[in-house]
């Protein structure tokens, strides 16, 4: 995050932001920040509860469109997913510790990385741009580092 606030859509719940932190509070929380076609994301996030994560890449808004990338925290399961494969797997998240993922989205490739430790691809023809929104349930999240730039490959 920046010490800037950034520019972002809040769709659902209320919205905070102080000292580079930005805070979703309680109950179902939901924004969208924009972004560019092809970048990278580092993202580093508290989830308050017990619940899930979501990051949808290249979100095409109320039409739902787009990659989703869940974590779900009560059931210890990761998984990528889009409007015809969903990739899933069990993983061991600690619930006490925010949650990092560094993504790349480049041309029709997703690839995300999950506490350094897991990773997951997935094509995405259908979506060449949209923005990346940020959902999480039971409690809201606390977002201390979103930077988008763009990857080497697309300089």
């Amino acid at each position: 995050m920046q010490k800037d606030k950034p520019d972002y859509e809040a769709r659902a719940g209320t919205w905070a932001f102080a000292d580079g932190v930005h805070t979703g509070k309680a109950g179902i929380v939901s924004a969208a920040f924009p972004a560019p076609p092809d970048y990278r994301l580092r993202f580093t996030a508290k989830p308050n509860a017990i619940g899930r994560l979501q990051l949808r890449f290249r979100d095409q808004g109320p039409s739902g469109g787009g990659c989703t990338l869940v974590i779900d925290l009560k059931h210890q399961t990761t998984e990528l997913r889009g409007p015809l494969h969903t990739f899933e797997r069990a993983m061991p998240i600690p619930r006490d510790q925010p949650v990092t993922i560094e993504a790349f989205v480049l041309g029709t490739v997703i690839e995300c990385f999950v506490n350094d430790a897991h990773a997951f691809t997935m094509r995405a023809y259908d979506f060449k741009s949209g923005t990346l929104s940020v959902t999480a349930d039971e409690g809201g999240i606390s977002i201390s580092k979103l930077e988008m730039c763009l990857p080497a490959a697309a300089r």
